[in-house]
């Protein structure tokens, strides 16, 4: 029909909003780690941290946005949304914590296997991979609680895109 949009134009504006949604999610992130670096820096400063910390912070927060995006494909996390803002942010951040941990940990398995590791040195909790893995899972666990409260409250409102809600001129 005259005036319809084509697939291609309809597949080319889906595209499009998902690199919005991935921008958006990937920059909450990337403004979250730089600033854990920087704090981190500063803290340890007399160790000498290099600038290559801020790079691994960004490639982070893309990975992250990346694993955001995939699971709400999925719909994970969505059990609790008719249930209050809190708790529904809590649990999607506890399960996207979790998937995000998951991966990390498939990450270190791997890297065992190519560097002939045992595999059981990865999660050990004295010292190592095991204790880092916690940390990182504690942190992104905290750095999701605001990011879906937010998204949340969009959702409550009636708007699903969030690069609208927070970049759209409001009436």
């Amino acid at each position: 029909m005259p005036g319809e949009p084509t697939k291609l134009a309809k597949l080319e504006k889906r595209i499009e909003n998902e690199m919005k949604q991935y921008a958006v999610v990937a920059g909450y992130f990337a403004f979250f780690f730089l600033s854990l670096t920087t704090y981190q820096k500063l803290i340890l400063a007399e160790y000498d941290i290099g600038y290559y910390q801020y790079g691994w912070a960004v490639v982070q927060a893309m990975i992250l946005g990346k694993v955001v995006l995939l699971g709400q494909f999925l719909h994970l996390g969505s059990r609790f949304e008719d249930r209050p803002l809190i708790l529904t942010a809590l649990w999607k951040s506890l399960v996207f914590a979790l998937l995000a941990a998951a991966l990390v940990a498939l990450e270190h398995l791997v890297e065992a296997l190519l560097h002939h590791r045992p595999l059981s040195a990865v999660f050990q909790l004295s010292g190592g991979h095991g204790v880092e893995m916690l940390a990182r899972f504690q942190i992104v666990l905290v750095a999701f609680v605001p990011f879906f409260a937010v998204r949340e409250l969009a959702r409550m409102s009636g708007h699903d895109d969030l690069v609208e809600v927070l970049f759209a001129r409001r009436k």
